[in-house]
């Protein structure tokens, strides 16, 4: 009866058991991003009490450094009705430190009356992370344009098999990130390998630049017919216009460990589509301090 009074959810005996018990962090959201039920475990992770926690919305603790908004991802995720979703997020925590997450996450259906709902099993990624440490990561200040340079020319072998074409604008000046050079490099080699893979027609543009503090990865599938490297200002402008005007809608897809090693760095990673400009797929990281 007290989680009844609570949560406004009844006690189902057999869930609750686990839900309780579970030596990792769960949290239950509704279908507006409320935080509907919390286990032990993850008021343990964050600091926080479950009153603490309960009737507010996950938007007020999820770290959102970038694109990324884990609310209007867990929505989509409702939204299909079934299946499971795997993504890594950052929470504050009580103290002010941030908890680098892996979150496994789906539907559970409505009972009784009550609506569905998404529930997240939360895994503490903070130490199990590669990179989580600067030591053990190896990292150094090093030029994100270069980097992302040499995983643009070697990811053009894949793409011209396809007869797709990709162009590169960056900064004139070097972009200084503080990560693992190696590292950094097989994220965005992942990513572009994705971009190849699922790209059918047209080009892509990449640019790598600062942006409001940050490093600015953007890879951009672009649908005008011929090359585009001549004017790559104007294509990413044009981009950013329509996702404006039009219903612009954060994508799902899985970016897998790219997704984790970038917010192990303090980043973010977002994708976003409309019906004009296609996919966009943006990496933000903290420009390096001195």
């Amino acid at each position: 009866m007290a989680e009844m009074a609570l949560t406004g959810r009844p006690a189902w005996p057999a869930r609750d058991l686990a839900f309780m018990h579970a030596p990792m962090g769960i949290h239950e959201i509704d279908g507006e991003g409320r935080i509907v039920r919390v286990n032990p475990a993850f008021c343990r992770m964050t600091g926080y009490g479950s009153y603490e926690l309960v009737g507010r919305s996950l938007a007020d603790f999820a770290d959102r450094a970038g694109d990324f908004d884990p609310v209007e991802h867990l929505k989509a995720l409702l939204a299909r009705g079934a299946g499971v979703d795997r993504f890594s997020l950052g929470y504050l925590r009580k103290d002010g430190s941030l908890l680098q997450a892996r979150i496994t996450a789906g539907v559970i259906p409505g009972r009784s009356g009550h609506a569905a709902s998404v529930i997240a099993l939360v895994e503490d990624a903070t130490s199990a992370l590669p990179g989580a440490d600067d030591a053990e990561l190896g990292r150094a200040r090093i030029d994100a344009v270069e980097t992302v340079g040499a995983a643009v020319a070697e990811a053009r072998d894949a793409a011209s098999e396809k007869g797709i074409d990709i162009a590169y604008a960056y900064a004139s000046a070097p972009v200084w990130v503080r990560a693992d050079e190696d590292e950094l490099r097989r994220a965005v080699d992942e990513l572009l390998a994705s971009a190849v893979r699922t790209t059918q027609l047209g080009s892509l543009a990449v640019r790598c630049t600062e942006r409001g503090g940050d490093a600015l990865l953007e890879v951009l599938e672009v649908r005008e017919p011929g090359e585009v490297g001549a004017d790559l200002d104007r294509v990413f402008a044009a981009a950013a216009e329509a996702e404006a005007s039009a219903a612009r809608q954060d994508r799902d897809r899985d970016l897998g460990s790219m997704r984790a090693l970038v917010q192990a760095h303090e980043g973010n990673v977002g994708m976003t589509s409309s019906p004009e400009s296609g996919n966009r797929i943006t990496v933000r990281l903290p420009l390096a301090r001195g």
